[in-house]
Formats: structure tokens, sequence, C-alpha cells
């Protein structure tokens, strides 16, 4: 079990919001070649200057990755994956820091992954 806290502060257009976020990730290995991960966080937007409804949009508990791995062989890998990404948060913006966090990358492609811990 892994534990990360976040917090940024995006401007632009003369709007701008503050975000923190704390992630808790687990990973169960059940054998060598299957495990299951889950992230879930917990999302707070304490200043917007997009208003409350913006706040309260993005505000909660959410499951940012819930993955079912397995290592067919050496060269093959399936991961079926759900993701519960915040407003705002599609995919392919890899720079934004929620992303960023250490254990966000460390995921069942990486070396380590089946490695007990």
């Amino acid at each position: 079990m892994n534990h990360s806290v976040g917090m940024s502060y995006t401007s632009g257009g003369g709007y701008g919001y503050a975000l923190g976020v704390y992630t808790n990730s687990m990973m169960y290995k059940f054998s060598d070649n299957i495990n299951i991960q889950a992230d879930v966080s917990l999302v707070n937007s304490p200043y917007s200057s997009l208003g409350n409804d913006f706040s309260k949009q993005i505000n909660g508990i959410y499951i940012t990755k819930a993955a079912l791995n397995y290592k067919i062989s050496d060269n093959t890998n399936l991961s079926i994956q759900y993701r519960q990404l915040p407003t705002g948060y599609g995919y392919g913006n890899y720079y934004n820091g929620f992303y960023n966090n250490s254990f966000w990358n460390n995921s069942f492609w990486s070396n380590d992954a089946f490695n007990e811990r």
C-alpha cells in the first residue's frame, strides 16, 4: 500500500483553481502472473475563480484506477482497467501533476510490479 499527496494551482484566461489530491494505492498479488491494483483518490479544490459549482463538481472520491493484470508470457501482458477521473483530467494529459505521482507510473508494465514489497 502506498500513499501520495499532490497539490497544484492551474491558471489561464484570467481564471484559476487550486487542487489537492490524496491517493491510496494498493496492489494484491494472487500469483506470479496475476495481480490486482486499486487507486482511490480524494480530490478537493479549496479555491476556484471558476465558481462554487466547479469546486462542487470536482470535489469527491474517485476510483482513479482499478485493474486486473495478467502476465501471459514474458512478452505478453493483459490488463483490464476501470478509471474514474475528475472533470478536466481526461486521457492524454500526461504532463499534468495528477498523473506524475510516483505510484501512478508504477504500473503493471514496470519491471518490479510483480516483485514482493
